[in-house]
């Protein structure tokens, strides 16, 4: 009894040594294959290439407002100040789909092109760079913007149908979407000046019983001018002169505008013409459109400016006083 005992106990002693040697063996072979899979993933984003979403430019007719420039140039203008210079706000919004539109190294650029010019970064009639304004709530988009005269439109500039541009870049990469161009409309000004300077013209102290040639010179050169952007007609009239109830009637024949002072002679320049009091009936002076100035003074062409005055003829017997009338003066396109 006492050796199958001891039989039974080496048999389960053996057992239980082969089944430790086993399961130590597996348990090794799981810590080794844990190990194995313990690897490391990686990826790149690249820098994505910004992209200009819209070009706004500032108007003030109706209202100051902005609009969308788009490809139909009338949906986007501004408009030139009479004898002056306008100097619109230009805004441009930016998508980055990195969403650094608002670092240092991102540069946005605008330029204008004048009608007929075709327009892109390297053919442009003026360029700026805009500044950056405010991020949006959503990160990837930027507001950039411009106001000043580098970018100012001269009266005299020509109407119509303007070329906009836009250009961004984050240091690596230009805008996806270039050539990003839009148009807009310089819109039409008929303005014209006269007098020079006031709103008087004095014609001085006259002589009875003869033409006063010359008069009404305001020391301004030139006196009138063209401070629009269109060819222009210029129509004239005026009423009787009055002082107190005495009256110097127009007739016609006795009162007569001119660039020059002498009343006879127009060799090398305009014709007079006979001014009338009847508001109904203007005359035309100059008798050739008003041209446009090709620059800020207006000192050329020749025809886009000149000097006014007026031949008056005072009978004798007009009593002694200060006479004034009202010269009404019509212009538009031509």
């Amino acid at each position: 009894m006492a050796k199958f005992i001891f039989f039974v106990f080496l048999v389960a002693f053996l057992a239980i040594i082969a089944i430790s040697i086993t399961l130590s063996g597996s348990v090794e072979k799981f810590i080794e294959n844990v190990r194995l899979a313990l690897v490391h993933g990686q990826f790149q984003i690249g820098a994505e290439a910004p992209n200009v979403v819209a070009i706004y430019l500032e108007h003030f007719s109706p209202t100051q407002d902005f609009a969308n420039c788009t490809s139909t140039y009338t949906d986007c203008w501004t408009e030139p100040i009479e004898a002056s210079t306008r100097n619109p706000t230009i805004k441009v919004m930016i998508r980055d789909g990195n969403g650094d539109c608002n670092t240092a190294s991102f540069h946005v650029y605008v330029a204008v092109c004048k009608p007929g010019m075709p327009c892109s970064a390297t053919n442009f009639d003026t360029s700026v760079e805009l500044t950056f304004d405010t991020q949006g709530s959503n990160p990837a988009y930027c507001n950039y913007s411009y106001q000043g005269s580098s970018l100012g439109f001269d009266y005299f500039e020509t109407p119509g149908d303007w070329g906009i541009y836009a250009n961004a870049t984050d240091g690596i990469n230009w805008n996806s979407n270039e050539p990003y161009t839009q148009r807009f409309e310089y819109t039409v000004l008929a303005a014209f000046k006269y007098p020079g300077s006031g709103d008087t013209v004095n014609m001085g102290i006259l002589s009875l019983d003869m033409w006063n040639n010359g008069t009404g010179d305001s020391g301004t050169d030139p006196t009138a001018w063209n401070t629009g952007n269109v060819e222009q007609d210029v129509m004239w009239n005026a009423s009787d002169f009055m002082s107190g109830s005495d009256i110097l009637q127009i007739t016609g024949l006795n009162y007569a505008i001119d660039d020059d002072k002498d009343g006879t002679d127009d060799t090398g320049n305009l014709e007079q013409v006979y001014v009338n009091d009847d508001r109904y009936t203007q005359i035309e002076f100059p008798i050739t459109n008003l041209k446009v100035c090709n620059n800020f003074a207006c000192s050329s062409p020749s025809d886009a400016q000149f000097n006014i005055y007026w031949h008056i003829y005072i009978p004798v017997m007009q009593p002694a006083g200060i006479y004034s009338n009202d010269i009404t003066i019509t212009n538009s396109q031509a």
